[in-house]
């Protein structure tokens, strides 16, 4: 993609945003667009202005400015595993812990890096456990609790070794999705699973439910136990957020807020203020004032995960599911999204229209979006809503003559825009959508659409109905000279032999309203393949677009191979 100034940018489309290089072989630019669903934020308590954060999918974020700007993390896991919780060791520096779940055995448990992130090691005795909650001792951290699909499992030696102190009989006491020890007594550990809520006042000896005033079957999400009255504990879970004064011997449902939701993921404790707590639910983040009596709704999204900066009263940080990090410094009345770095959009693939640059992007566990770079690649707008749940297109075309038309393929349907990707209906092709792989602009009018369905061919994005024998592999078809004239050349083979019916090799074919399958023998799929010449077109039936054999149709030249074709 030729630009104005005569600089070549080269793109990435990945999990972690656009990237773009001027000219070709410079540094490599990052442009987002930045954001996406964060589902970790944990501050260091080491060094100031230090923050971790996350994505359910192992992707990981540092910041050393107070969320100013991010870098991401080498994380082994990223990608294939899911991360359920990421925590920094209290007391020893650069020391950093995920819990993992996944079905490699490599990615899941306890992945631990004592140099800040820089290197991570599986921890063995966790291997194959599925991790979903970590717990720090606050007075002694070589005390880390785990809460795993099996049970809870306790370190004394700061993660070297562990030891199951749960039952494994016990179907009620797992998964254990939430942990938090007495800041007064080691001995005693609160856990948090699918079936209500478990406590411990004998490391783990014995264990009962503390269900009393909860609502049956309540998923507990989180467990916070009051750092200075350790008999005050608080719940969040799916039925809403929960009080105990009596070490969690009776609980009391709070009072909701309105226009949120019960569905509590998260509950937090302000450092400096013992009576402010925090609390995410699916509908936005809820705050008190007075130890939980009463409530109030501080903003709208659905927020994951909090933290607080230990150095700068006031200022916390939440991860949301749609809206990337935000941070407030006003103890949550105003927030700011804090992204620039950050970016775990899936993103699709590129396309240009009407001079502008865009990408589909899914903004959040289920939403989605087209953005526009802006020309001076400072931002990125939304432009429209994607046309339907999972719209991410894996190709798209863009023919030069129709400046506003897009054509995109995804998993969901094959899609037409013809205002640069505003507005979008489907388009419906005589094979599936999973059977087209890839789009081709040709010449004008012409448009080609290929893939284990076939070749089809449609003028300005109206399909015409034309067929090709099935393809064996995928042909995968870029605007690169080479595939463009891979493209022209399976036209060409096709429209040399004009008959009416499939068959096999050495069988004229062409259209055919019932076309059999063109199944290639041993010996055509050795057969070199040479680029046929131009009067071969001349025979093309008088249903083809004649305009195919002019232009920039590749010269006659020696012998090929095509990688994709089955001839």
């Amino acid at each position: 993609m030729a630009m104005r100034d005569g600089r070549i940018p080269a793109s990435l489309v990945r999990a972690g945003g656009l990237l773009l290089a001027f000219p070709l072989f410079a540094a490599w630019v990052s442009l987002g667009p930045f954001g996406g669903s964060a589902a970790i934020v944990v501050a260091d308590p080491h060094t100031s202005g230090t923050f971790l954060a996350g994505s359910r999918s192992a992707l990981l974020f540092r910041s050393r400015d107070g969320g100013e700007s991010w870098t991401p993390l080498a994380f082994p896991a990223q990608l294939h595993a899911t991360l359920n919780a990421l925590a920094i060791d209290p007391q020893t520096p650069a020391t950093y812990l995920a819990a993992l779940s996944s079905e490699l055995p490599q990615y899941s448990g306890l992945l631990r890096s004592t140099d800040a992130g820089a290197t991570w090691h599986q921890i063995p005795d966790l291997r194959n456990q599925q991790v979903r909650a970590i717990a720090f001792k606050r007075a002694n951290s070589k005390i880390i609790a785990a809460g795993t699909d099996t049970g809870v499992f306790t370190s004394q030696d700061g993660g070297n070794t562990w030891t199951r102190i749960s039952p494994l009989d016990n179907a009620q006491l797992r998964p254990v999705v939430a942990l938090s020890f007495d800041p007064k007594d080691s001995a005693t550990l609160y856990a948090g699973t699918p079936h209500l809520a478990w406590k411990t006042s004998d490391a783990g000896v014995s264990w009962h439910s503390i269900h009393t005033g909860m609502i049956d079957d309540s998923d507990v999400f989180s467990i916070q136990v009051d750092r200075n009255r350790p008999q005050r504990v608080f719940a969040s879970a799916c039925s809403g957020i929960y009080r105990s004064l009596n070490g969690a011997a009776a609980w009391s449902r709070l009072t909701e807020v309105k226009n949120t939701s019960d569905r509590t993921y998260v509950i937090a404790q302000d450092p400096q203020y013992e009576n402010v707590w925090f609390a995410g639910t699916t509908q936005g983040i809820v705050r008190s004032l007075d130890g939980g009596s009463q409530w109030e709704k501080l903003g709208p999204f659905a927020t994951r995960s909090i933290a607080f900066d230990p150095a700068r009263l006031g200022r916390l940080f939440i991860a949301t599911d749609a809206a990337g990090i935000l941070r407030s410094d006003d103890s949550g009345k105003t927030w700011e999204q804090v992204n620039n770095g950050f970016c775990t959009r899936r993103l699709s693939y590129l396309w240009t229209a009407a001079g502008a640059i865009f990408v589909a992007a899914l903004d959040g566990l289920d939403r989605g979006s087209i953005l526009q770079l802006a020309t001076d690649r400072s931002e990125w707008t939304k432009a429209a809503i994607v046309p339907g749940a999972g719209f991410l297109p894996t190709s798209a075309v863009c023919p030069p003559w129709i400046s506003r038309l897009v054509l995109a393929r995804s998993d969901s349907g094959i899609f037409i825009s013809e205002d640069a990707g505003r507005t979008w209906n489907p388009l419906n092709l005589p094979v599936p959508a999973s059977r087209i792989s890839a789009f081709a602009a040709l010449e004008r009018p012409w448009i080609a659409a290929f893939g284990t369905g076939g070749m089809f061919l449609s003028r300005d994005g109206k399909m015409a109905g034309f067929g090709s024998p099935p393809l064996r592999r995928p042909l995968r078809c870029t605007a690169s000279p080479r595939h463009r004239a891979e493209a022209y050349w399976q036209l060409r083979l096709w429209a040399s032999r004009p008959r009416t019916t499939w068959g096999s090799p050495g069988t004229p074919f062409g259209v055919s309203s019932k076309p059999t399958p063109f199944k290639p023998s041993a010996a055509t799929l050795a057969e070199p393949i040479r680029c046929l010449p131009r009067s071969t077109v001349s025979s093309m039936p008088a249903s083809m677009p004649a305009d195919l054999g002019k232009g920039s149709l590749p010269k006659p030249g020696p012998s090929f191979r095509s990688s994709n074709s089955p001839y």
